[in-house]
């Protein structure tokens, strides 16, 4: 296993028993096996690495949906599956970085649904508006969800799979309406 990825595997395990901010460089290092100055040969600090992980991180099956319904809850499975990770992430300075990786997967998926559904009625300008908004909304409820201290696995996917039926049945139906007007 090559060392960067090592690094990743040691940090997730770790933040499943301890907030990051009780994680330091050594004990990361005596987890993975490593003197310390092979952690900065790879990154700057702890941050560097979580943004690392989310740079690479990849939502299973995302590139399988094709309506904004299964887009959000491949999302959902995703947070379910690496809840505690992204709690701790959420709970430090790193926040945005989740922000960051939520955002952007997002909107790049909503970028295909818009052009694959509104083929012709909606010009590239207006499919990348549409995904920034819907991807902007999702991002927001997903870390007002997350920010809820007594959250649990179980209560975020409750309140997350009724986030998604509601903008997929609402929200997304009236951005697309907003961007044609737009349009026009």
């Amino acid at each position: 296993m090559r060392t960067s990825a090592k690094f990743k595997e040691a940090l997730h395990q770790m933040m499943e028993q301890m907030p990051l901010d009780e994680i330091n460089v050594t004990t990361l290092c005596e987890k993975c096996g490593v003197h310390r100055q092979t952690f900065y040969y790879h990154y700057r600090n702890i941050y560097d690495l979580i943004g690392e992980i989310f740079l690479d991180e990849k939502i299973p099956d995302l590139d399988r949906a094709n309506d904004p319904k299964s887009a959000i809850l491949k999302l959902v499975a995703y947070a379910k599956n690496h809840f505690a990770f992204l709690k701790a992430t959420y709970a430090s300075s790193a926040h945005d970085l989740v922000d960051s990786f939520v955002l952007s997967k997002m909107m790049t998926k909503f970028l295909d649904i818009a052009v694959l559904k509104e083929q012709g009625s909606l010009d590239k300008k207006g499919a990348r508006i549409l995904a920034r908004r819907i991807g902007s909304i999702i991002e927001d409820e997903f870390r007002f969800v997350f920010r809820d201290l007594d959250i649990t696995p179980a209560r975020f996917e409750k309140r997350m799979k009724k986030f998604a039926s509601l903008a997929a049945d609402k929200l997304y139906p009236a951005l697309v309406a907003m961007a044609k007007e737009e349009r026009a």
